[in-house]
């Protein structure tokens, strides 16, 4: 270790509007005294927030110290914030306060403390005309910093261990005086939580001020409404109790004293339960110690001891009723207050492994019924993320394991994912969803004070199409480092998802199809593989169900065969051949009868026999001309209300009856979807001419093929 050393050093008056100091370095310590600002804790235009040491309420003058600067660069630290009067601003490298003591009085005087080799002896005041004295009457030199009319601060580097002594002079009414002891920060700063923003005044308003999502609160509160619970707040805010005690407050009854946080924020502030509030940088907590609830005596709340590491902050907190500004005594490093009424809060960074201890104190004239004091030690958290691709869509989860484990949800949208509050460790993370096989199987990572981002995974999949829409049953088979069987999609596509790198088999089955390829061999290396197609083509055996029975006809063609069911002999329809429309044989469906699907094995069965069938004699096929005449009438005959209809009357003109000519039938046998066709049910009426024959087919084209689910017979 080695000595803090001073790295740059400006004062002024407030009202000149000085930049005090420029290109502060992120990290570094800070110290100040000024006049005509007395608040606890006060933050400059970069956000800095500034600890009180001591403040003199009558001259309006305190002494500030910053533990970590947050700014960098060409940023400028200023106290334009301040009212008025006298600014001095050291910067330091980072420091760590190992002792303090203040020495407010109407007259300088002198301070006292114990050092040690590679620590910084820093001493500072304000008075009328106030000045540092060096010399070997004191016992060691003095290497003045600056004056600035009535401040003085002065440093020393110390060698060796021992007591120390620092004299001021100079004559005041209201001065403020004291001295610290900085030690080498030698902790990296990422690695310790910090001190964001301190906020909130009465108690049950909301906080002014947003948070960061992500950071973590530490709200210590008085509630005069009965047992503080959990709750979250509108913002999504989840606040757990971490000590609770209830106290008397005289005739009013009873009230709570109580301790919350909130880990891993959503962002904002909407809490309208607490009256103080201090923000830290992602963080948990690590160690708790807490003084019972109790009623102070002999000027003492009470003091705990909590065992803390190296690179934790210690956050020490005193909850009063009754009683006005509350103190806590820096009984070991670096201890500082922010007061807000009745509530004092303190942090100080960890440098090494060791138990510490804090003591409260108060002034009796104050007052003060009850309290409540402890310690707590925040240890930084980071956060783990990255993505799973392959599961949108799906409920996939992320699990850790490691100094903290659990479970965390990967996003359906984005398949992205995040762990929250980590303390360094290693961790081991794994993608679970079911049977999905994902690269890698985990990932064992080292949080090491920092964010963990690009943690990636991947399942893939295959997928294809069959070539058409399917209404039955289609199943898709694989095999290989896994297996299984998918169903395909209505729409004659499929998808086999949550696949590993690997070789598969794939092949598709249903019921009355065959597919081509049968199969296919597949491998998958590092991305999803589509477009594995298959080709359905129906297969259908005749069933041999019908006996075919010919038999004379009075119209054109001469000649019917009677289908029968052989099962149990009813007649289903006739065979007829259609010289008009499909110039072959057709099937006159009976009314009775159920419906034969086109492309089934009834249908094929008929669909055998018609086709040995030669031509009847005498039959004349006229081919239909371009232009329709307009000789005949077509009337539809709709079976049930609602329903297509499976035949239509042809009249010879408006005159005549319907039916005098023939009919417009639909044959689900015919084909692979079936087929319009006509059959001519009046022999004496002459059809010849092709525009009569046209008139017939192009109204047959206009009509719409029927599907075998829209038929009811």
């Amino acid at each position: 270790m080695s000595n803090p050393t001073l790295v740059q050093y400006n004062d002024g008056i407030v009202s000149s509007g000085l930049p005090f100091l420029s290109n502060v370095t992120k990290g570094n310590f800070l110290l100040c005294i000024v006049q005509g600002f007395s608040n606890s804790v006060v933050g400059d235009s970069l956000g800095n927030y500034w600890v009180e040491l001591e403040s003199d309420f009558g001259s309006d003058t305190s002494a500030f110290y910053c533990p970590a600067s947050i700014a960098s660069g060409a940023n400028t630290v200023d106290l334009s914030n301040a009212n008025s009067g006298f600014v001095a601003i050291a910067e330091f490298t980072p420091s760590l306060i190992q002792s303090y003591t203040a020495l407010a009085s109407a007259s300088l005087t002198s301070a006292s403390l114990t050092g040690a080799a590679n620590q910084l002896l820093v001493g500072y005041a304000y008075g009328t005309a106030a000045s540092a004295i060096t010399g070997a009457g004191i016992g060691f030199t003095y290497e003045s910093v600056n004056e600035a009319g009535r401040i003085a601060m002065e440093y020393q580097a110390l060698s060796g261990a021992g007591s120390v002594s620092s004299v001021f002079t100079g004559t005041a009414a209201h001065v403020v005086t004291g001295a610290l002891i900085l030690s080498e920060l030698v902790t990296p700063l990422a690695e310790t939580p910090s001190l964001v923003q301190v906020q909130g005044t009465t108690f049950g308003s909301s906080f002014p001020n947003s948070v960061t999502a992500g950071n973590t609160l530490i709200v210590p509160i008085f509630s005069q409404v009965g047992p503080i619970a959990p709750f979250t707040d509108a913002l999504g805010n989840s606040f757990q109790v971490l000590v609770s005690g209830t106290v008397s407050i005289g005739g009013s009854g009873t009230g709570r004293l109580s301790l919350l946080y909130c880990t891993n924020c959503k962002g904002g502030l909407n809490a309208a339960n607490g009256n103080f509030a201090l923000e830290f940088t992602p963080s948990v907590i690590a160690t708790f110690s807490n003084v019972a609830t109790g009623t102070p005596s002999g000027g003492m709340f009470g003091s705990t001891s909590i065992s803390a590491n190296a690179a934790q902050l210690l956050v020490g907190y005193n909850v009063l009723w009754g009683g006005i500004p509350a103190t806590a005594v820096p009984g070991y490093q670096g201890i500082s207050t922010w007061l807000n009424g009745g509530i004092t809060a303190e942090i100080q960074p960890v440098t090494s492994n060791d138990n510490f201890a804090s003591a409260f104190t108060y002034d009796p004239a104050f007052g003060g019924s009850n309290y409540m004091t402890g310690v707590l030690a925040l240890q930084s958290a980071y956060a783990i993320s990255g993505n799973v691709s392959g599961v949108v869509d799906y409920a996939a989860t992320v699990s850790f394991a490691g100094p903290t484990s659990g479970t965390v949800d990967v996003d359906r949208t984005t398949g992205n994912y995040t762990i929250p509050g980590l303390v360094s460790g290693t961790y081991t993370i794994t993608p679970v969803l079911g049977s999905f096989v994902f690269t890698p199987t985990n990932s064992v990572q080292t949080v090491d004070g920092a964010n963990i981002t690009g943690v990636n995974f991947a399942t893939y999949s295959i997928s294809g199409s069959l070539g058409t829409p399917f209404f039955t049953f289609v199943q898709i088979a694989y095999s290989g480092p896994t297996s299984g069987v998918v169903n395909a999609h209505s729409d004659g596509t499929y998808t086999i998802p949550g696949l590993g790198p690997g070789a598969y088999t794939i092949t598709s089955s249903s019921v009355g199809y065959a597919f081509s390829p049968t199969s296919h061999s597949e491998t998958i290396t590092s991305a999803n593989l589509t477009g594995v197609n298959f080709t359905a083509t129906r297969v259908v055996t005749a069933s041999s169900r019908f006996t075919f029975v010919q038999r004379p006809s009075t119209a054109p063609g001469a000649t019917l065969h009677d289908c029968v069911d052989s099962g149990n002999g009813k007649l289903v329809g006739q065979l007829f051949f259609d010289p008009i429309v499909r110039q072959a044989w057709s099937l006159n469906l009976r009314d009775n009868t159920p419906n034969i699907s086109a492309g089934g094995s009834d249908a094929l069965d008929i669909q055998n026999f018609a086709a040995a069938l030669a031509e009847p004699p005498g039959v004349t096929i006229i081919q239909p001309s371009n232009t329709p005449s307009t000789r005949f009438k077509f009337t539809p005959v709709v079976r049930r209300s609602g329903e297509s209809a499976l035949l239509y009357l042809v009249s010879d003109g408006p005159s005549i009856a319907f039916g005098s000519i023939g009919q417009v039938i639909w044959d689900g046998t015919s084909g692979t979807n079936g087929a319009w066709t006509f059959l001519q049910t009046n022999a004496e009426s002459e059809i010849s001419s092709p525009a009569d024959v046209a008139c017939i087919t192009s109204f047959v084209a206009s009509l719409e093929l029927i599907s075998p689910n829209q038929i009811s017979l």
